[in-house]
């Protein structure tokens, strides 16, 4: 049988040691005798994944020197098992903490640069030629210049789209006092609204978002998370004299707070019983200051650490008693992740270990207590009492443990989630 042909466009390069580029490599390893894929980002950096080999690289730095110059035509097509030819590229200090720190000023001249026809080349088109799509695949885009090219792949190549909304950039529940924040948010919205129009359907990653999307945009949305081979539980090693707790993922968006209480209530609570009752280890990539790094890093009780090797992940939640997830709790960051729901608990589950959810109320949050899949905080003032249950009750740890696994067996199996996928690509492409 003939491949179905995807192309990905995301603004990330497909890597597994980052968010996207993980949970596209978890949805479709193993489907490669079924479809063959390509993709198309913006964001510097080399893919790394097993799946795709023909790429598009279009360089922001290249992108916003040709909205300055008018003159210049930017993107790269490369062969991944041809090195010589892979893009390399270093960005300036000044753009690359405007990314981390959101500097909305030098994102709108980003977004602005989209408009630009530069990035229309001869180039392009050859490479569409090339891998010639059947479906253009990738989330939802808040970028101007990714909904751009995904409609005019399709465009191009009458290929069929299908989007996957990740976090709710479309509704108006953000808050900022920012003019150009706004100026940005309805730049978006005009071409989110014409990318999922566009779109045959929408996968949509929560209850809340499904739910919304539908109405928003009047189409099909469908619930697509990422999953495993769930089979027999694994052996767990009970727990000692000192619980231990990771958390591995992003502290940004007021998640780093969330953890500072954590961290203080196992300091109070180490303190009181003259030894170790449970240490926090922090795994992360997230950009932090001074501040941030005083207030993770507490002798005795919690410390920030490198996110550890793809390859050694696993090993490193298996190492734990209670796998942490944290929302932020104050309401402008918690409105960004309302509708969201964190591709890692799906890791998590697979575990098999016991999940701590501390924060508010987000689409993770409420999933975990639809499943009874973790023990779940809301309150800032219940955090060390539930600490201290823990110590007392080890047993409860064992407890969410299986129902964690339970979760992840009864919704999560890799297989199912596949099925669907191909049959949805199927009854696409004979539309």
């Amino acid at each position: 049988m003939k491949k179905i042909r995807v192309l990905i466009i995301t603004y990330y390069p497909w890597r597994e040691d980052n968010n996207v580029g993980n949970s596209y490599s978890n949805l479709f390893a193993g489907m490669d005798d079924k479809l063959e894929f390509s993709q198309i980002y913006m964001r510097e950096g080399l893919p790394q994944n097993k799946l795709a080999h023909d790429y598009f690289y279009i360089s922001e730095m290249d992108l916003l020197k040709g909205f300055i110059m008018r003159n210049k035509k930017v993107g790269v097509y490369f062969h991944f098992d041809d090195m010589e030819n892979n893009p390399k590229e270093t960005f300036s200090k000044i753009f690359n903490r405007a990314r981390i720190l959101r500097w909305q000023i030098l994102l709108l001249i980003r977004d602005l640069a989209g408009f630009n026809a530069q990035w229309k080349s001869k180039q392009l088109d050859d490479f569409l030629d090339k891998v010639h799509p059947d479906i253009i695949f990738g989330t939802l885009p808040n970028e101007v210049l990714n909904s751009k090219l995904m409609l005019y792949v399709k465009e191009k190549c009458s290929s069929k789209l299908i989007t996957y909304p990740w976090d709710d950039y479309y509704s108006l529940c953000h808050k900022s006092i920012s003019p150009i924040f706004w100026l940005r948010k309805f730049m978006a919205r005009y071409f989110l609204m014409k990318t999922a129009k566009a779109s045959e359907f929408l996968y949509v990653i929560s209850d809340i978002m499904k739910k919304e999307y539908t109405q928003i945009f009047n189409k099909e949305c469908k619930l697509l998370f990422k999953g495993y081979m769930f089979g027999q539980r694994p052996l767990m090693k009970p727990v000692g004299n000192t619980i231990k707790m990771i958390y591995m993922g992003n502290i940004g968006g007021g998640r780093w707070k969330v953890l500072a209480s954590l961290a203080s209530s196992i300091d109070k609570i180490n303190k009181y019983n003259k030894d170790t009752k449970i240490i926090l280890n922090i795994y992360t990539l997230s950009a932090r200051t001074g501040k941030i790094d005083d207030a993770l890093n507490v002798k005795g009780a919690s410390t920030i650490l490198p996110p550890v090797p793809n390859e050694e992940v696993q090993a490193t939640m298996y190492s734990a008693d209670i796998l942490l997830h944290v929302e932020p709790w104050n309401g402008k960051d918690r409105s960004f992740y309302r509708a969201s729901f964190s591709t890692k608990l799906v890791d998590y589950f697979y575990s098999a270990k016991c999940i701590l959810a501390i924060g508010g109320d987000t689409a993770s949050i409420d999933y975990l207590k639809d499943n009874d899949a973790a023990i779940v905080v809301n309150k800032r003032k219940q955090v060390e009492q539930t600490l201290c249950t823990l110590i007392e009750t080890p047993l409860i740890i064992d407890q969410y443990a299986q129902k964690s696994w339970n979760c992840g067996y009864k919704n999560h199996q890799i297989r199912k989630i596949q099925e669907m996928i191909y049959n949805d690509f199927l009854k696409v492409i004979q539309k």
